[in-house]
Parts: C-alpha cells; sequence; structure tokens
C-alpha cells in the first residue's frame, strides 16, 4: 500500500495487513491510514492510495479530492478609501471584503448603521490562483458633515459558521481643502 500527494509518495501514518475473517484463509484484507496537515493551499490536491500485490493483474488506485472536505475560513477586512479620517466632501468608498475562502458557499453584507441606513452593493464572486474565492460588497458615499462619525458593520457568513462581523467608524476632517488652503494663504 501506498499514497500519493499531488503525484508525490508519502509516508502512511499505519498500514495492516489481516485475516479477512476469524478463521484461517488465504485470503487477506489491507488497511493503511494516511495523516497530513491540510493547509488553504490544499484545495485543489489530491491523494491517491494505491494497492499492489503479486495476485493483481495490475495496480488497485483510489483519488481523493482534498477540496471535498477542507474547509478554509474567510478573512474579513473591512476598509475606507480614502482612509479615514477623510476630507469633507470628498468621495468615500466603503468596502467589506471577504477573501481566500473555500467553498465558494458565502454571503457577504455591509451596512450603514446611520439615519440612512444604505446597504452596500454585493459584486461578483472571483477565484483566486489557489481555488479559493473571494467576494466584496462596496458602498459609496459623500463625506458630509451628516456622515462624520457614522459606523460601518461587514457581516460574513461562510459554510454554515457562525458571522463574522467587523466594525468601522468613518471620521471626518470637518475642514475642508479649500478652507485649508485660505487659512493658510497670505495674510
Amino acid at each position: 500500500v501506498s499514497w500519493w500527494k499531488n503525484g508525490k509518495k508519502i509516508p502512511a501514518a499505519r498500514t495492516n495487513i489481516l485475516n479477512s475473517d476469524e478463521k484461517q484463509s488465504i485470503s487477506y484484507r489491507a488497511e493503511s491510514m494516511v495523516e497530513i496537515l491540510l493547509e488553504q493551499g490544499d484545495v485543489t490536491s489530491w491523494l491517491t492510495c494505491q494497492i499492489q500485490h503479486r495476485s493483481l493483474d495490475g495496480v488497485l488506485q483510489q483519488n481523493f479530492t482534498l477540496g471535498d472536505i477542507l474547509r478554509v475560513p474567510p478573512k474579513v477586512r473591512l476598509e475606507t478609501t480614502p482612509p479615514s479620517p477623510v476630507q469633507l466632501n470628498v468621495s468615500v468608498m466603503v468596502s467589506c471584503k471577504a477573501e481566500s475562502f473555500y467553498p465558494e458557499d458565502a454571503k457577504v453584507e455591509l451596512f450603514a448603521k446611520d439615519a440612512q441606513a444604505s446597504k452596500g452593493k454585493v459584486g461578483k464572486k472571483t477565484s483566486n490562483p489557489d481555488g479559493t474565492f473571494s467576494l466584496k460588497s462596496n458602498l459609496e458615499m459623500l463625506a458630509t458633515e451628516e456622515r462624520n462619525f457614522s459606523m460601518f458593520l461587514c457581516q460574513v457568513q461562510h459554510d454554515s459558521q457562525s458571522p463574522v462581523n467587523e466594525t468601522t467608524t468613518l471620521l471626518i476632517n470637518m475642514q475642508s481643502e479649500d478652507n485649508r488652503m485660505s487659512d493658510n494663504g497670505p495674510g
């Protein structure tokens, strides 16, 4: 019995050859186990178990896709562009990002916790080169006086797990760019 991960041989943790029944018999049963530490990059990996025996015409082989059992929780980020504090009356993008998760079932919601009770617009799910997925929700607004100290909630639900919540506060520099230039001007 031999084990392979992505075509490279790996050691078995334990292999037992057992009599197939309680009585003396000429047939046997092979049990083998392998232990591996799963990582994010293993969503596209596979294991192969091969059995060779002189009584067989060829090699018996079974493949196992690790993505069928692997779960990678999302990395959740909530940020503003430009970063807070922002200038008064500039356009601000608040982004809730769920990155590098697997499997692809996820829900991302972005809420403004203020009088307008705005909700973010969810974009399309993207596939990453390592087989994981990313998803984001954006909310664009003007940095007005009323928006100063506005709270935002990013909620990510992935694969029947408890939701992950992130919050941030938008801080606005109440002195506009025009006012600062006139305050610092000649005089």
